[in-house]
Formats: C-alpha cells, structure tokens, sequence
C-alpha cells in the first residue's frame, strides 16, 4: 500500500505537468464515486470523440496512458481513464471490489463522459487491457451508447485460460457466440504487435480510426 500510494503520488505530479493537464475526475458510482483522469490533446472548441480506458484486475490508471492514452490524444481523442471496482484507488482508497457486471461500472462512466460538453456523444470507444478485455466485451454487450470496442486481449472463458476457444466445449462456444452477437457495438480485435503512436497494438491506433468511429 505505500510503494502504490508513492507510485500514485508520482503520476499525479506528472499528469499536471502535461500540456494541457490530465484533469483528475470524480465519476459518480451507485453511493460514491471513481476516480480518474480526463486527458485532453487541446480545446477546439467542438465535441471530440473519447477513449475511455479500462485497466485489469491489477494495473496502475498510470498503464493507460501508455498503451494507448497518448497515441490517442495524438490523433484527437479525449481520453478518459479511470479506476473501477477492484482497481487502483477505487480498491485501495476505497475498499470497492471487484465486480462480473461490468456493465454497471462502465454505464456511469459514459453518462459522465457524455455530462462534458467536449465529447461527442456519438463517438465514445472502449479499450480493455488484459482483464479488461473481458469487461469491456461484457460491459459493450448492455451499453449501446459506445460505438467501438477494443479488447486487449479477447476473453472467451475464464473457466479455461489453457484452453484455445476451439477446443472448449460447444456450450463454451455457444455461449461466446452468443455474447458477442448480443454485443451491438463494433468490437474490434486488435492484432498483436507494437504500434508506433505508443499503443502496444497498431489497428488500435491506425491514423484512420478516427474517420472510422
């Protein structure tokens, strides 16, 4: 707890020194709120589309800026990152758990995001790191205000991570089916590999998904 409160405190200092600085945010949640940071590439004056960023199950909000935050920004995103239930602060500070219906944390973060009158309501996207892939595919499935999804990487069944989704049992496979045909966003698969705008992932951060979303 003293080491990530140090590690907080650290990235804190530095997302005030950017230009223009990351926002620290409180997002309203059930009886409390989330903490997180909205980072913005410059005011133009019109609504933008965002990123929100979605963390795993055990990665400081300080990771989203890097895998995928500054590509963003470099493109003209806003970029919203945040610490949900079992994550970060929200974990540490708060005592708030881990939860499988991620769909409850996300939905009050895209009524945030649309509260700003600097994003697009029509253009909010979703990237999930590791577990985070789970989420954001489950969250995506019930939360049809988000026009794209990135999961990094997709989970099929958590029941068996050894387990290729070919080889699982058909009931597995129904049921991924099944979810990602419930899923009325589009939900993009990123291809491994190291993209250049500071994404590990180059189709997350291509120069013309921002036309595309």
């Amino acid at each position: 707890m003293p080491t990530w409160e140090r590690h907080r405190a650290c990235w804190d200092r530095a997302a005030a020194l950017f230009d223009p600085p990351f926002e620290p945010v409180l997002i309203p949640y059930e009886e409390t709120t989330l903490p997180g940071y909205y980072m913005s590439p410059g005011s133009t004056g019109r609504p933008r589309p965002v990123l929100l960023m979605n963390n795993g199950s055990d990665g400081p909000i300080s990771d989203m800026y890097v895998f995928g935050g500054a590509g963003a920004l470099a493109r003209g995103y806003g970029v919203l990152a945040y610490d949900g239930p079992g994550q970060g602060a929200a974990l540490y500070r708060q005592g708030l758990s881990l939860r499988p219906d991620w769909e409850r944390v996300v939905t009050p973060v895209v009524d945030y995001a649309l509260s700003r009158d600097d994003v697009d309501p029509e253009r909010i996207a979703i990237y999930g790191a590791s577990m985070g892939g789970y989420m954001v595919a489950r969250a995506a499935a019930f939360e049809h205000r988000i026009a794209a999804a990135i999961t990094d990487p997709g989970v099929w069944a958590s029941r068996r991570p050894r387990t290729h989704p070919s080889r699982g049992s058909s009931a597995d496979r129904r049921s991924a089916a099944g979810t990602l045909r419930s899923t009325r966003s589009r939900l993009s698969l990123p291809r491994a590999g190291r993209g250049a705008c500071g994404t590990r992932f180059a189709s997350a951060c291509a120069p013309t998904a921002p036309d595309r979303l």
